[in-house]
């Protein structure tokens, strides 16, 4: 294998590495749920099937093992990518917390006591787009809408098509802590 193959697979495991270690929080019981949102965007995922498509024909045109096989990592990753934005993002509202997950992975739980603000905010396309930052600033977002929530540890945004729904589903949430 090539030196820049090599580099790439140490690359992707660090960062899947780095995506597992960050702060998930414990797991939220999921009783006395309030809401559930999801935010998907299948047209991101149809759009990322384009390269996806090219990196399959650049298998099938070449020779060579390493071409095969970084094409084949490249593939892989993009396949995955769209499978999150066809699915998307899922936001569980509980007496407890926030539980956001994706595929049936949970990303990150969010105790309702740890919750200090939260104000519907636009998202910028600059900031990108799928799972942007890592540890106590994350967003989940595939569109330019959504929620800005500051936590006693961080902030996160969450992307959502009528973010008015998530603060509704926040103060639903909410109204349990306080009471």
């Amino acid at each position: 294998m090539t030196p820049l193959i090599v580099g790439l697979l140490i690359g992707i495991v660090v960062l899947i590495v780095m995506f597992l270690a960050t702060e998930r929080g414990t797991p939220i019981p999921s009783s006395d749920l309030i809401a559930e949102e999801t935010h998907a965007r299948p047209v991101w995922a149809l759009i990322l099937v384009a390269p996806l498509m090219f990196e399959f024909w650049v298998m099938t045109i070449t020779s060579r093992a390493e071409v095969r096989f970084g094409a084949a990592l490249v593939g892989l990753v993009m396949l995955g990518v769209a499978a999150v934005a066809w699915s998307g993002f899922r936001y569980c509202f509980t007496r407890h917390g926030l539980e956001i997950s994706s595929l049936g992975f949970r990303l990150r739980s969010i105790p309702a006591t740890q919750i200090q603000e939260y104000r519907v905010q636009p998202w910028s396309s600059l900031g990108g787009y799928g799972i942007r930052g890592i540890g106590n600033r994350c967003a989940y977002v595939w569109g330019n809408k959504g929620v800005r929530i500051k936590t006693s540890d961080g902030e996160l945004f969450l992307g959502h098509c009528e973010p008015e729904g998530i603060v509704r589903d926040l103060d639903m949430m909410m109204s349990f802590t306080h009471s």
